[in-house]
């Protein structure tokens, strides 16, 4: 392919009207066949020639992507330097994902990118940008095994303890793919091995095999005073022989007569004799270095033996502390699951009653009010999937399957059938053009990835979360856990919305921010009935389970131990163990997971304990009308998150 040929002459370039300058889209096209042809098609200069001839708003293809994007993915460094001359802006593109160029170079599935990256480096792309999921291209460059690529990020300073939207470092994501060299390359760099992520485990834990022998050669070894005091012995190191001979050396007035290596030595004297002997003494500052090691040892050795028996010690008090607990588990399952102060709040209980059921009816006629819109927005999506693949269906999960949505809740959707890594991004750009959407964006780093999106009908903001079918994802299992719960146990439904709802007004329903998921509350409301819901008097009570379970979790929950309701199997081994509680719901479905891994403990705390608090208050006060929303209310007002 001769590139010449389309390129303008300079007087056609002098004159606009000539008839031999080329259309843009002419232009464009030769140079997109020029790019992926390289570099057969043409030399470095020809294409910096045919660069010049196209327009900056042009540098795009059919698709809409940059220029610098092909070059990128395609690992054409010297492609990627030309646009760049032309077009500098071009290395500050980001995806819908927060990507930049490096993370886009470092995701392809290709040979070290190491020519890209040092490319944009040098354009001043910053090295320690993050996309939607917290990731550095540190992580991926150590997730994928690029060592170059890694050589040159570290060479900017990146920090090579950065974690992720998963509390991973690059370090983590090394060696669960086992890429040694990376580890290598992180640790040189001050990487710790030590960083706890959001599954409350390290990289030394994860480390196995070749992994642990590389994380154990960076540890500092101790070396012991026997070893250095061997090495020090005459003969074993030089130290005698480089001082004299360098001072034997120096004043030398005739340095060009060979000269013998000289013996360090000392004049001893024997009766009225002079005789020279070899100096075997280590000199004055290595036996002083030495003494001072061997105090500072046994100063060190003397402090194991004192930590040895604050140990011994502490073990002994440790298992007095379990025989209590085991002692006290034991004794509260023959007293009363509840403290004598609750009976305190008994005035509560009519009005209570009255409120959980006003409220109960005024969700109904809400979902009753707005089930249309919701369903014509499932519907104009159903419709969009069955467009691009008539096989797929498009089936709800979560609350707005169970009848459990609240105003500002989420409907769940999932994508059966076939799937592919780019089903959410093709559905996505059908959505932008057929549905009236407010925003959308495509988280598609994340455990299972989700397109959210947000429709505005009938003057209704609906917020929609879609995901592919995936091994991994058992929403539409959970669903069916919970909705044949529902239907099973009475007044379970009333005591979740009241929950969910409190939850929701103090800000507490999404997971990455320390909150709670729809899934855990429920699951945290049905191992209440299921183990330590106490007789009532009057069994259409609603008031009295929520003021139950709100006393049990703000009181008596030991969260030592685990959420497990009937349908799950609870393994201790496959949960860290921590002297500090944190909360474990054991997921039905998954025995492995831990629903409430990312729920902060403390912040859960506090609003049960405030909820449980303001209904403790003496008989009398105003909390005697509308006790729902004024305890809602006020435990919003009183919270405040760091």
């Amino acid at each position: 392919m001769d590139l010449r040929a389309a390129q303008p002459s300079q007087s056609s370039l002098s004159s606009p009207d000539s008839q031999d300058l080329p259309d843009a889209s002419k232009a464009r096209d030769t140079l997109l066949k020029a790019i992926e042809d390289w570099p057969q098609s043409c030399t470095s200069a020809e294409l910096s020639s045919l660069l010049s001839t196209v327009q900056v708003s042009h540098m795009r293809n059919d698709k809409g992507e940059h220029l610098a994007v092909l070059a990128v993915r395609r690992n054409l460094a010297e492609v990627l330097e030309a646009v760049l001359r032309v077009d500098g802006s071009a290395v500050q593109i980001r995806d819908l994902e927060q990507r930049s160029l490096l993370h886009l170079s470092l995701t392809c599935d290709q040979a070290d990118p190491s020519d890209v990256v040092r490319v944009l480096l040098a354009a001043g792309l910053p090295a320690s940008l993050t996309d939607t999921q917290g990731s550095t291209p540190l992580h991926l460059a150590s997730k994928h095994g690029y060592t170059e690529s890694l050589s040159e990020l570290l060479k900017c300073r990146c920090n090579p303890n950065a974690q992720n939207g998963e509390g991973d470092t690059p370090l983590h994501l090394a060696v669960r793919h086992r890429k040694l060299k990376c580890m290598e390359l992180l640790l040189a760099a001050g990487a710790t091995s030590s960083l706890i992520n959001y599954n409350r485990r390290t990289a030394k834990q994860d480390a196995a095999g070749a992994a642990l022998a590389v994380l154990s050669k960076f540890e500092k070894p101790v070396k012991s005073l026997t070893r250095r005091w061997e090495e020090s012995k005459p003969g074993s190191l030089s130290w005698h022989k480089t001082d004299f001979h360098t001072s034997k050396a120096s004043s030398s007035q005739e340095p060009s007569k060979p000269q013998k290596e000289p013996v360090p030595a000392l004049l001893l004297v024997k009766g009225r004799e002079l005789m020279i002997v070899e100096d075997k003494r280590p000199p004055p500052s290595v036996e002083k270095q030495l003494e001072e090691e061997r105090k500072a040892k046994e100063q060190a050795l003397e402090s194991v033996q004192s930590l040895q028996q604050s140990l011994v010690q502490a073990t002994q008090e440790l298992s007095v502390l379990k025989e209590q607990l085991a002692q006290a588990k034991s004794q509260s399952e023959v007293k009363l699951l509840f403290p004598k102060t609750l009976g305190a709040i008994e005035n509560v209980l009519p009005q209570l009653q009255v409120d959980m059921e006003q409220f109960r009816d005024e969700v109904g006629k809400w979902q009753v009010g707005c089930q249309p819109v919701l369903e014509k927005a499932v519907r104009q999506l159903r419709m969009e999937v069955k467009a691009i693949w008539p096989e797929c269906e498009l089936e709800e999960y979560g609350s707005f399957a169970n009848n459990l949505h609240l105003p500002g809740s989420d409907i769940d959707l999932v994508i059966v059938g076939s799937s592919s890594p780019s089903q959410l991004s093709d559905l996505s750009q059908a959505i932008r053009l057929h549905v009236p959407i407010t925003s959308m964006s495509l988280v598609a780093t994340a455990f299972i990835p989700v397109l959210k999106v947000e429709i505005t009908l009938d003057s209704l903001d609906v917020r929609i979360d879609i995901t592919q079918q995936d091994p991994r994802h058992t929403g539409v299992k959970c669903s069916q856990i919970v909705k044949r719960k529902i239907e099973a146990i009475p007044r379970l439904r009333e005591v979740n919305l009241v929950v969910k709802h409190l939850f929701q007004l103090c800000d507490f329903t999404e997971p990455f921010k320390g909150g709670i998921s729809s899934y855990g509350t429920f699951l945290m409301v049905l191992y209440f009935f299921q183990h330590h819901m106490p007789p009532c008097e009057d069994r259409y009570s609603l008031a009295e389970p929520l003021l139950h379970f709100l006393n049990f979790y703000a009181w008596n929950f030991n969260y030592h131990d685990a959420i497990c309701v009937q349908e799950a199997v609870y393994d201790p081994t496959f949960f860290p163990q921590s002297l500090d509680p944190y909360l474990v719901i054991v997921d039905p479905i998954s025995p492995t997971r831990n629903v409430g891994h990312n729920t902060n403990l403390e912040a859960l705390l506090v609003i049960m304990r405030l909820a449980t608090k303001y209904l403790q208050r003496e008989p009398g006060c105003k909390c005697q009308t509308q006790v729902l929303l004024n305890m809602m209310q006020e435990t919003k007002s009183a919270i405040s998150w760091s």
